[in-house]
């Protein structure tokens, strides 16, 4: 009896070392945009030196599923337990891991094809913009551009390999 009872303890502790020291599941981030807000988006083309911007002001249509702007621009995103993908009018995707990692890669999706857009370079950047500072950001970079990802909030920058500003958004509001 004693034998048996060392026995069984000697189970329950070696399984509680285990229990104990497997590492907690990473919470999954939520990149979508929050629907009772409003989003104001600013695109900047440059033209040599001179430097030009387009506003967009998003509203979420439900009955369309999509970002709509006042200027008649449209943003559609989806998300389920593992990607989170955003993309516009021009029918392609990006799809990003929402448990990504350091040197994931990230790819785009066509109508009938694939391509790889960058890889994840940090899970935890912090980075400023004219609607406010986004914490935990993921960042996808290539050697053309790099966007940041901000949980809760979606594509909130994204910089040109010049270090110029292509995307932004530059205000959030209630409905």
């Amino acid at each position: 009896m004693k034998k048996r009872f060392l026995v069984v303890t000697a189970m329950l502790f070696i399984c509680s070392i285990f229990i104990w020291n497997v590492p907690a599941q990473a919470k999954t981030k939520n990149f979508l945009m929050d629907k009772s807000k409003v989003y104001t988006i600013s695109y900047y083309h440059y033209e040599g030196k001179k430097k030009k911007t387009e506003k967009s002001v998003f509203h979420y249509k439900k009955q369309y599923k999509s970002w709509i702007a006042t200027t008649g621009g449209e943003l559609w995103e989806e998300q389920n337990k593992t990607y989170y993908s955003w993309g516009g009018g021009y029918g392609g995707k990006d799809e990003i891991k929402r448990n990504a990692k350091v040197g994931d890669k990230v790819y785009g999706y066509g109508s009938a094809s694939k391509w790889y857009f960058g890889k994840v370079t940090s899970i935890k950047a912090t980075v400023k913009t004219k609607a406010g500072t986004f914490k935990n950001c993921t960042v996808v970079q290539n050697k053309k551009l790099k966007q940041y990802y901000a949980p809760n909030n979606g594509l909130v920058l994204s910089i040109d390999s010049k270090g110029k500003i292509e995307r932004e958004v530059t205000k959030i509001s209630k409905k």
